[in-house]
């Protein structure tokens, strides 16, 4: 089962969907101590899409993405979510996001 943020698309058929956009909200927290971290820089990338951003003081980022696709004939595809800051360990999920046709 998928655990991540879902984006669902609205497609009937199975053409190529172009110029989706959304906003994620990414909590960043210390393993262990669930300490929100604040100035951590997150991104989130594939699909042809990207955007990036910065946690703020409750280890929240709001990040928008746009211009992503859906291939023809893909009915998900998954977008990667990268989170860096000096002090910690980098955190990456390859399949962070994943956009859905409905």
């Amino acid at each position: 089962s998928y655990d991540g943020f879902t984006v669902p698309v609205d497609a009937t058929g199975s053409g190529e969907v172009t110029d989706i956009s959304f906003t994620a909200h990414i909590y960043v927290y210390e393993k262990g101590t669930n300490n929100p971290i604040s100035g951590a820089k997150v991104s989130i990338s594939g699909g042809n899409g990207f955007g990036s951003g910065t946690t703020d003081g409750s280890g929240l980022a709001k990040i928008t993405v746009s211009n992503c696709k859906l291939p023809e004939n893909y009915n998900e595809i998954y977008l990667k979510i990268e989170i860096t800051k000096s002090g910690y360990n980098k955190f990456v999920d390859e399949e962070g996001i994943k956009i859905v046709r409905i």
